[in-house]
């Protein structure tokens, strides 16, 4: 099967180079251009070729000019065959036959349907309801492949499928497949079963070991019952056992789940994982939820609630199994002497990705203060998630200098209450040259990021092992007679992820800074910040000091909720590239929260959210908007040309929204279209005509519990400033949506010079506004006719 499988992959390769195929989303798919696949169909329907394929529109009916022929292979969309499929077809020469339908469509199979087609070697039906499989299938003696996926059976007897006898691969996946019959035992020649998503209920004792030649089995969640006696129609039936599967010897790739490995199910004498290559196998009181994949499995282990006393490592092959893990999952699990790094002596050097979850006694991830750690230990680790461990305080105890996680690209930590000092040493960060997100939530301890303060308090060891310390040496020497410069000084500078693009740290109620080090951090690729309930959080001016100036310029998406003591988000100087800003329940922000030369360094933002901010008087103060004056006339400066959304929720001293609006201005908040303004009880005005005549594509406005407020559009602000403005001002022309509820003091809603046009209206609410004297026709034409 392995060999078989490196060829196709070999072909699909080449395929590719030559612009043939694309990759697909996953490693599993391939993709294939429209035109290709035409042309490709073109080609294979030639005479010379015999391929009929129908991938178009699913056929109704079987076409009546293709009953008979030389075709080598059939493939075809046949949905809705009401009358079911023809009996009297005859391809002698077919070899390749796949019938795909939609829906689970019910299509009948005559009981001499493949009596026509005896060198059929490869079947494959898809999503299709088939009452049963017709008697005429142990005709098929050169069938070698046989598969039915996502197919419901009403019958469900596969006793024919066992007359195969050359049947090499069986696949029922996703189908309907309540017990396997022991006629399937028959299967002399079969190396590859698959029952993914197929929940089977029994699997009698002596099928499996029966297949003698089988190197591939899966069955995921599907079967469960290992060792399980039944009472069946008066009959005694007894499940497989895993000892079954130790009697097949060419077993090499194995996906299975066992809730329970009591010595009963599962004897400790049992030589079953040695010989496995590839894996999925779930062993503990949780299974998975099976999902196809690309065979075979992908070294993924998972342990779940199981303990030393129970004495799961005494499973022989069990630690071998361990260090070619790829992905390995523990989950309330008892680890020996209190770390994980127990498990494997050697580090774990194909693990690619570990989740450790709810394993209550575990107080370390990785002791190097009393043990060896091998030179490439968790080199391949790529993906670290922590969660529920109300006993770690360590993640690396000891000198960590030899802890390469060089690939290392997400890290997350949950709720883990005793955590403390940092997540990475200082010589581990000085590694993470891949790292692309970070997430810390619920570390009540967590005081840092990065940290020089090892386990137990103690200072990073400044030598490294002898040996490598050697080999530093030598390259410096080297460089120094080459008048090559160092690269060390460079390095004890700065602290750099170069990769790192999300940050997520919430509920670090000791959190004060990023890093506790003498070094400089660079993050230069930051896109996400999100900072969440850090009481501590070192922001005494803004939040420059946790990152450089070049940090926040990279920024795309900021959410800031629960700082305390923020006072400044931004330096003056500061030229964003933000897209969305969320903040929340930040009262020691300025009055001003954004001041004019911020406003001319966000071009680029789309979404602003403000909610639970005490202090905040001006959303936006417009005064010191640029307005270029050379040349023949005054050039006007665009202010937010990307803001698409706007949310103010339960701004108590919220007085302005936009403030001091120069009218030279012509242009700016063009693309914005909805603003949700919700309990500010000191907004009296939302829009001024300078602001209101530029929403040319404000779609929804919806304003509720504003105590003050007396008019959506007035002239409070630039009365007297340009009366010329004051004439037939033309407002919202696009406006959809429309909600003023609660609104004690509204008389109006704009001016009469503005002209309102509602032509594209489709919601009106007016609602507990008793003050209101008059509405536009337009808004009060709608809401009449929405009573």
């Amino acid at each position: 099967m392995g060999e078989a499988r490196d060829r196709v992959h070999v072909h699909l390769d080449l395929l590719k180079k030559c612009f043939l195929l694309m990759d697909g989303p996953s490693n599993e798919y391939v993709k294939m251009h429209d035109v290709i696949r035409d042309v490709a169909i073109s080609i294979a329907s030639r005479k010379e070729h015999s391929f009929l394929v129908r991938c178009g529109e699913a056929l109704k009916e079987w076409p009546e000019n293709e009953l008979h022929g030389d075709y080598g292979v059939i493939s075809m969309r046949c949905a809705g065959m009401l009358g079911g499929l023809p009996d009297n077809l005859d391809f002698p020469r077919l070899e390749l036959l796949r019938l795909e339908s939609d829906d689970r469509f019910i299509i009948e199979s005559p009981e001499s349907f493949y009596q026509g087609m005896k060198e059929l070697k490869v079947l494959a039906m898809s999503s299709m309801s088939i009452p049963s499989l017709p008697t005429s299938l142990q005709c098929l003696t050169n069938l070698q492949t046989l598969s039915l996926y996502d197919c419901e059976l009403d019958n469900k007897d596969l006793s024919v499928v066992g007359t195969l006898m050359n049947l090499e691969i069986l696949s029922f996946t996703w189908s309907d497949i309540d017990e396997l019959p022991r006629a399937l035992g028959n299967l002399n020649h079969l190396k590859l079963l698959d029952l993914l998503g197929c929940h089977v209920r029994r699997i009698p004792q002596g099928i499996l070991s029966s297949l003698s030649k089988l190197e591939e089995l899966y069955l995921g969640n599907s079967f469960s019952g290992w060792d399980v006696v039944e009472e069946v129609k008066d009959i005694t039936v007894t499940n497989a056992c895993i000892a079954e599967l130790a009697l097949l010897p060419n077993l090499v790739a194995l996906d299975i789940y066992v809730p329970h490995i009591e010595c009963s199910i599962w004897p400790s004498d049992v030589v079953l994982l040695e010989n496995i290559r590839a894996f999925d196998i779930s062993l503990g009181k949780k299974g998975r939820n099976d999902v196809h994949h690309l065979y075979p499995s992908a070294n993924r282990l998972a342990l779940d609630s199981l303990d030393k006393i129970r004495g799961f490592m005494k499973i022989r092959g069990l630690k071998m199994l361990l260090k070619i893990t790829r992905f390995l999952l523990l989950r309330s699990v008892t680890l020996e002497n209190h770390h994980f790094f127990a498990l494997d002596e050697d580090g774990f050097q194909h693990l690619s990705e570990l989740e450790v979850d709810n394993c209550l006694d575990l107080e370390c991830l990785i002791n190097t203060s009393d043990s060896y750690l091998a030179k490439e230990a968790f080199c391949a680790l790529k993906i670290l998630r922590l969660s529920n461990l109300p006993q770690l305080m360590y993640l690396w105890k000891g000198p960590t200098q030899l802890v390469c996680l060089r690939n290392l690209t997400h890290v997350s930590v949950f709720h883990c209450l005793k955590l403390k000092h940092c997540v990475f040493s200082l010589a581990i960060a000085r590694n993470l040259v891949h790292l692309q997100d970070i997430s810390v939530r619920y570390c009540d301890q967590l005081d840092a990021i990065v940290s020089d303060v090892g386990g137990e308090g103690e200072h990073e060891i400044e030598s490294l092992v002898a040996e490598e310390q050697d080999e530093i040496v030598s390259d410096v020497e080297r460089g120094r007679e080459h008048d090559i410069e160092s690269p060390v000084a460079e390095e004890e500078d700065e602290i750099v992820f170069p990769e790192l693009k999300s940050m997520d740290l919430r509920y670090l109620p000791k959190f004060t800074d990023f890093h506790k080090t003498r070094n400089a951090t660079r993050l230069p690729r930051l896109q996400r910040l999100v900072l969440r309930g850090i009481p501590k959080l070192n922001c005494d001016a803004n939040i420059q000091p946790l990152f450089n100036k070049d940090t926040l310029s990279t920024l795309e998406e900021l959410h800031v909720t629960a700082l305390n003591d923020l006072r400044e988000i931004w330096p003056e100087d500061l030229h964003a590239k933000l897209k969305r800003i969320r903040v929340r329940r930040c009262d020691k922000l300025p009055n001003v929260l954004f001041p004019s030369n911020l406003i001319q360094c966000m071009q680029k933002l789309e979404l602003l959210q403000v909610a639970v901010c005490k202090s905040v008087e001006v959303a936006f103060d417009l005064s010191g908007l640029y307005v270029d004056e050379k040349g023949d006339g005054p050039a006007a400066a665009i202010a937010l040309p990307c803001l698409a959304t706007l949310e103010f929720r339960k701004l108590p001293k919220l007085k302005h929204v936009w403030a001091n609006y120069p009218p030279t201005i012509l242009q700016g908040f063009q693309n914005l279209n909805s603003v949700n303004v919700d309990k500010c009880g000191n907004l009296r005005i939302l829009f001024s005509p300078f602001v209101a005549r530029l929403l040319v594509n404000l779609r929804e406005l919806y304003i509720r519990s504003c105590d003050a407020m007396v008019a959506i559009i007035g002239w409070e602000q630039e009365e007297g400033k340009d009366d010329g403005v004051r004439i037939d001002t033309s407002i919202f022309p696009q406006l959809t949506h429309l909600q003023l509820w609660n609104l004690e003091l509204l008389t109006s809603f704009c001016p009469q010079a503005c002209t309102f046009q509602g032509s594209f209206f489709k919601y009106v609410v007016i609602d507990k506004c008793p003050a209101m004297k008059s509405l536009p026709s337009a808004v009060q034409r709608v809401s009449n006719e929405q009573g």
